[in-house]
């Protein structure tokens, strides 16, 4: 009975998301009227990044139509807010993941949130729901762990294509270029999209390869929802020397990262630890 209760609960919880993920597209599409005003800077975000007025516009919306939860929230912008003093989960969001798209008119940007029961210890690995939207286009993927990965409600899984054949998105710092050779050299295509949470569902759903992010500049707000879906797709993800990632989810963390299918990630990692 316990377990039915939770599944009624989570399903109702995913309902509300889909409804409030297509709101923010609209709020988003209309604060994008005016792209000189919604790329001014309007702050600094709890990571240390410039907070674009875009951004306090949809951050504003996602957490004031969260507050009715029992929520530990980290999120882009403001850090951590707590609707409640007694949290029952935490919610890991980015409600705009890939910024300079939205800003330039590139058609690659998203929204992303994932939960997890609330623990004093909460890391990446305790995450049980992940929802990205492309707030573009209005398409969604989603997981909950054990139940697989989903497109517009339809299974996913990842292809486990070679590099020599497939498509590596790659982020990575000035003064990298060494290190990668390899990596590139055994690669048949490269793509840097911009919204790393929309890269990852990409691997889940079969598009792209592997995504490899050596800058350690990537944040568990951008990425929480998406690694989820990748791995109930069938991926493997790591730190760039293969170890899993147990960073905390109560905060704003930063870290490297390799997530690809499970062939591809061996690869991926024997190439980068060449040199």
């Amino acid at each position: 009975m316990g377990g039915l209760i939770a599944q009624i609960i989570m399903n109702e919880m995913f309902r509300y998301i889909l409804k409030l993920a297509e709101e923010l597209k609209g709020v988003i599409k209309e604060g994008l009227n005016d792209r000189e005003e919604a790329g001014e800077i309007v702050g600094k975000g709890a990571s240390g990044e410039d907070t674009k007025a875009i951004d306090r516009l949809a951050e504003d919306f996602i957490v004031d139509n969260l507050t009715e939860f029992r929520l530990h929230i980290v999120t882009e912008e403001a850090g951590v807010i707590k609707s409640s003093s007694t949290p029952e989960k935490i919610a890991v969001i980015d409600p705009l993941d890939g910024t300079f798209n939205a800003l330039h008119n590139l058609p690659f940007y998203s929204f992303s949130i994932a939960l997890a029961k609330y623990s004093e210890n909460a890391t990446m690995e305790d995450i049980n729901f992940g929802f990205v939207m492309d707030l573009v286009t209005g398409e969604y993927f989603h997981a909950e762990r054990g139940e697989g990965s989903f497109f517009m409600g339809n299974k996913i899984n990842v292809r486990d294509i070679p590099l020599d054949k497939g498509t590596l998105s790659l982020y990575s710092p000035p003064g990298s270029t060494k290190r990668l050779i390899p990596l590139l050299e055994n690669t048949r295509r490269l793509r840097i999209m911009g919204s790393a949470a929309l890269d990852l569902c990409y691997i889940a759903r079969g598009d792209l390869q592997a995504f490899v992010d050596i800058r350690n500049f990537l944040r568990n707000v951008d990425t929480a929802a998406g690694l989820l879906i990748l791995e109930e797709a069938g991926g493997k993800i790591s730190d760039l020397r293969g170890r899993t990632l147990r960073n905390s989810i109560l905060n704003i963390e930063k870290f490297n990262l390799v997530a690809a299918s499970p062939d591809v990630h061996n690869q991926v990692l024997h190439l980068l630890n060449m040199t």
